[in-house]
Parts: structure tokens; sequence; C-alpha cells
């Protein structure tokens, strides 16, 4: 099991160029992870960075704790980034905060790029679903708010994504719609 723990990225430097990428899911991310099937962040905080704040590539990972994205800037999605079936659990602990990110082209909250989700709930469950998020837990929604996201083509808070699965938590914090 890969962690990140109680780990903070504040104004890394990294500096997207979205003239030269031909795969979005290449531009700069503050943390850019890949492959990674037993990943667990908890107690994280991205800020004020040049470029996307989380960026998962055919990744799952469960969110525990405090997890802030904050005023990161990116091409597609500006808080975090979901491309090839990656997917994030979030533990009835979790209270994920994406606010005040921007995207110069799609999802200035969170961008998602897949089509159909495959995952595992469980090292032996797999599951499938158009989602690209979902609780662990059946009692305690997670928190999850997105506040102050900007976009410059579409998709202020949410972009890509099928929020249908998550109405306890998504719909109940928010300040607007996607």
């Amino acid at each position: 099991t890969a962690r990140l723990h109680n780990v903070t990225i504040e104004s890394s430097g990294l500096q997207p160029n979205p003239s030269t990428v031909t795969d979005p899911a290449t531009n700069s991310s503050a943390i850019y992870l890949t492959s990674l099937r037993n990943l667990v962040i908890s107690d994280c905080t991205v800020k004020n960075n040049r470029a996307t704040g989380i960026t998962l590539i055919a990744s799952t990972a469960l969110l525990q704790g405090d997890i802030t994205l904050t005023n990161n800037s990116g091409l597609n999605g500006g808080g975090m980034a979901l491309y090839s079936n990656s997917f994030i659990l979030l533990d009835a602990s979790t209270r994920l905060q994406i606010s005040n990110n921007s995207a110069a082209k799609f999802g200035g909250g969170i961008y998602v790029s897949q089509d159909i989700m495959f995952y595992y709930t469980s090292p032996s469950r797999l599951a499938v679903s158009f989602c690209f998020a979902s609780s662990i837990s059946e009692n305690v929604q997670p928190l999850l708010e997105l506040t102050g996201n900007m976009a410059n083509n579409s998709g202020q808070d949410m972009y890509g994504a099928h929020v249908n699965c998550l109405p306890p938590l998504y719909y109940g914090k928010t300040t607007r719609k996607v």
C-alpha cells in the first residue's frame, strides 16, 4: 500500500504549458500518481500551485481525514484530475474540500476523463460504475465541498462526472450544481 499522509504541497512552481500539451493527462500536477491500486491519501493539503492539485491515472485512492485542494490551476481539473478509470473511495472520516481552483479548459474543481469504471471495493470485489467516487461507509457520509472553482470552457466545479451516485455527499455542501 502506498501512502501520502500529512503532506502539504504549496507553491510548487510547476508551470503548465497548454500550447504544447497533446495529451492533457501529461499536464503538470503537484501530485501525479499512475497505476496505483492500493493508495491511501490522508490529511493532505495541496494549495497555491500553478498546476493541477492531484492527478490520478489508472489508480484507485482511498481518501481519509481532511483533504484540501485549494487555489491550484491546471489545464483540465484545477483541484483534481482523474484519467483512465481512476476512482476515489471516501472514508467516513473524509472531508474533501476543493475550492477556488481553476482550469484553462474543463473542470475547475474536478475533471474526470473516462467512460466506465472498473474498480475494486476490496481486494477481491470488483465493481462496475459510471461514477468516479464512492463512500466506503454505509452509515456516515463523508463530506465533499466544491466551492468557488472556475473553468474557462465548462464544468466550474466538476466536468465529465456522473454525480447521481453521490447525492448525500455531493449535493449537501456544494454552492452550485454542475
